[in-house]
């Protein structure tokens, strides 16, 4: 999975932690995935991107998401 993100230009390939994280949270079938990471995972760009390629391989994709936003916006 993360060598498909990479191929697909969806996660830079050095380094890989990016790419692991969401595999991981892809494989696991989380229901989230929190992260700071703005550029490579919650990227609104990239989501439906992730979602196709997910699908072709059976994956379900994790809700993308920062910490922020799980927060109303009187709570921050």
């Amino acid at each position: 999975m993360r060598k498909a993100y990479q191929a697909r230009g969806l996660m830079a390939k050095p380094p890989i932690r990016d790419a692991l994280h969401l595999a991981f949270a892809s494989y696991y079938r989380m229901d989230y995935l929190l992260t700071w990471n703005c550029h490579h995972i919650a990227n609104a760009n990239k989501v439906r991107h992730f979602e196709v390629l997910n699908q072709m391989m059976g994956l379900s994709v994790p809700l993308l998401m920062t910490p922020d936003m799980l927060f109303p916006l009187e709570e921050r």
